[in-house]
């Protein structure tokens, strides 16, 4: 994984820093899959590639495939 830099508004920033990790996890999950959906331009090849690093990845931090769908279900 690797660190970027989002601007967001003051309230979302705050609220950023108070949440408890997991929420903070799931958030960045959100936003990790999101981002790739919008900026992945060969979303076969890529986007699969991509797919299967992020589940190794989160796999690795414990996360099951249940809870990752459950991520993705609730967007």
């Amino acid at each position: 994984m690797e660190t970027i830099v989002i601007e967001v508004d003051d309230l979302v920033a705050e609220a950023w820093r108070n949440a408890p990790e997991a929420a903070r996890k799931a958030i960045r999950n959100k936003i990790n899959i999101s981002l790739a959906e919008e900026l992945i331009t060969n979303p076969t090849q890529e986007y699969t590639s991509f797919l299967q690093t992020l589940r190794s990845e989160m796999s690795s931090a414990g996360l099951t495939q249940e809870e990752l769908d459950n991520i993705i279900r609730d967007e």
